[in-house]
């Protein structure tokens, strides 16, 4: 696993592999204040990674920086932004180690990605996290945030940016994720739940 050397010289744009730390999503709590307004929550998460197409990325990026502050967008402009980006959330060795199920055989099909559903970033990588020990992905906790948002954040200087995760290493993560993300899950006959079914 590699990750681009500079951990303070970033672009001004979103990338493909990103590491976001601390993140501050607001979240409607389905309660209103007594004026009608929706109450909010935040969520923080402490680690994700963006996982949206590196290309789709650069359009975006570059559809939004032609367009001057209070000026309508055309609309073959703004057929290129993003409305949201996708992530997905990371995880320390000990998150994943106690979910449910998950037993020594398991275990070891997880620390050697071999498990469908998780996806281990090693600790032998340079840079700030090599302090946290592996790291791992939870294929089943992918965020699609706003891009307007991310981007409000990253201007305001209110978002965190750590590594990226550099190709080839990246390419591997988000082809095992998105294919997760597209399996097809068959009703098991045998099992009552409602949940099982659908």
């Amino acid at each position: 696993m590699a990750l681009a050397g500079q951990p303070k010289a970033f672009s001004d744009r979103l990338r493909q592999g990103q590491i976001i730390r601390n993140l501050h999503e607001y979240v409607p709590t389905g309660q209103k204040m007594p004026d009608g307004t929706a109450l909010v929550t935040t969520v923080t998460h402490p680690l994700i990674v963006v996982i949206s197409p590196e290309c789709d990325l650069v359009s975006d990026y570059e559809s939004r920086s032609a367009v001057q502050p209070g000026a309508s967008v055309p609309s073959q402009v703004s057929s290129n932004f993003l409305e949201h980006i996708q992530c997905c959330k990371l995880f320390e060795e000990s998150d994943i180690r106690g979910t449910s199920g998950m037993n020594s055989a398991a275990w070891s099909f997880v620390k050697s990605n071999r498990h469908e559903r998780y996806h281990m970033i090693a600790s032998n990588i340079p840079g700030r996290l090599d302090d946290l020990g592996p790291l791992y992905l939870d294929f089943k906790r992918v965020l699609s945030i706003s891009t307007a948002y991310l981007y409000h954040l990253l201007n305001a200087g209110d978002m965190e940016l750590s590594e990226i995760i550099e190709p080839p290493w990246i390419h591997q993560l988000v082809q095992r994720c998105y294919g997760f993300q597209s399996r097809v899950c068959v009703p098991d006959p045998n099992d009552t739940r409602p949940s099982a079914q659908d």
